[in-house]
């Protein structure tokens, strides 16, 4: 699916077992990923393959049958010479290893081999395969050269600066963990020569706006990412998203299955608190960029519509800042487990928010296009049935 969307590698992280074998796996230890835990002994670097092998990785999607934790010789026999690879040794002791499998498979011209290690890269130098050191501090780019480390990888909490020197110097970039099509954009405006990315589908922005009534097939689509944390809802059995567990703060969640917003349209949904705990439900239309957070950042811009028992609100919001435009408390019904349908209007000049029991409408035209997010505070809401037309 990766390459399908465009994706230029497929990223691995690599660990060896007891064994000395290259096992696919981020975690040092396996309790996160299959719930086992035996007491300091769960760590892979002192598991046997069959053990490894019987392990199941569940909750990869809803849905989804659960599936075994994967060897590298594995996936090379799977995908051969049909992608390209960015495998890292994890354990920063794994590159030699990972260069002598590629080289049985003789796949040398589809592996990246990278490390946080630049002595364990040095030690593979003349093998012939493409190396990136993962660093936010490179001072001396002549000695990575040197040594043919021609690709970087770097946070994204490095400063612009630093992504221009190293391009400046001839070394290719590639930026992580990019999850937004608005990052991947500067990065790449910068001179970043990739991003690695939880959903590339959504920053490669090749995903298929959805046409059928959202969450019926109860799997996360492309752009169903948090802002921040890692929360990104879940699915009920009546086909409704949303937020199932309580929050002490927010959370929105980007929504990539909507696309990009038409200049005008009609949204018609319906939600439902299951358990309100004093907080509020939300939709956020027509912002610039696709990220939205009503509080911790000066990057949201766009409209705010809230509501709750207390009524219905838009909000517009300005560099993080929200100002009130609109609100009303004459709404009904909108108790915990009751549903309660929507319509957001909005024109070339106007937006207006409805319900059967309440109508509320500004005259703003200063946001059009853009994303959609959906959102809420401390309580839990879903949503269901969403149309935009």
């Amino acid at each position: 699916m990766s390459k399908l969307n465009g994706a230029l590698f497929i990223e691995l992280d690599i660990r060896q077992d007891r064994t000395g074998s290259l096992c696919v796996i981020h975690d040092e230890e396996v309790i996160r990923v299959t719930g086992i835990n035996n007491r300091g002994t769960d760590r892979i670097q002192y598991l046997n393959p069959p053990y490894v092998r019987s392990m199941k990785v569940d909750g990869l999607l809803p849905n989804y049958p659960a599936q075994p934790i994967a060897y590298l010789e594995e996936v090379f026999q799977t995908f051969g010479n049909k992608v390209n690879y960015a495998i890292e040794s994890k354990d920063r002791r794994s590159a030699e290893a990972i260069a002598n499998m590629a080289e049985a498979y003789r796949l040398q011209g589809h592996v990246l081999i990278q490390s946080f290690s630049q002595t364990e890269l040095n030690a593979i130098n003349d093998r012939g395969f493409d190396l990136l050191l993962l660093s936010d501090n490179v001072t001396d780019t002549e000695a990575l050269l040197d040594n043919n480390i021609k690709y970087v990888g770097c946070s994204t909490s490095v400063s612009d600066s630093y992504v221009s020197m190293l391009n400046n110097a001839g070394i290719k970039v590639l930026v992580y963990t990019v999850n937004h099509q608005y990052l991947a954009k500067k990065y790449i405006a910068l001179g970043a020569f990739g991003v690695f990315s939880d959903d590339p589908f959504y920053v490669s922005n090749n995903y298929p706006t959805r046409k059928d009534a959202p969450f019926s097939e109860r799997v996360f689509s492309s752009g169903f990412i948090p802002h921040y944390a890692e929360y990104r809802g879940g699915f009920t059995s009546d086909y409704r998203w949303g937020f199932l567990t309580k929050s002490e703060d927010r959370d929105f969640v980007l929504q990539g299955w909507a696309g990009e917003l038409p200049d005008t349209f009609t949204m018609t949904l319906n939600a439902s608190f299951i358990e309100r705990a004093n907080g509020w439900g939300s939709i956020a239309i027509c912002t610039p960029i696709d990220y939205f957070d009503d509080n911790k950042t000066t990057l949201s811009n766009g409209y705010h519509l809230l509501f709750s028992p207390k009524g219905i609100s838009i909000y517009k919001v300005k560099s993080g800042v929200g100002t009130s435009l609109a609100i009303s408390a004459e709404i009904g019904n909108l108790t915990d487990g009751a549903t309660k349908n929507f319509t957001v209007t909005v024109s070339a000049t106007s937006i207006t928010f409805s319900t059967n029991d309440a109508t509320i409408t500004v005259n703003d035209s200063e946001f059009r296009n853009g994303f959609l997010h959906f959102g809420r505070k401390w309580g839990t809401v879903s949503f269901q049935n969403v149309l935009i037309s």
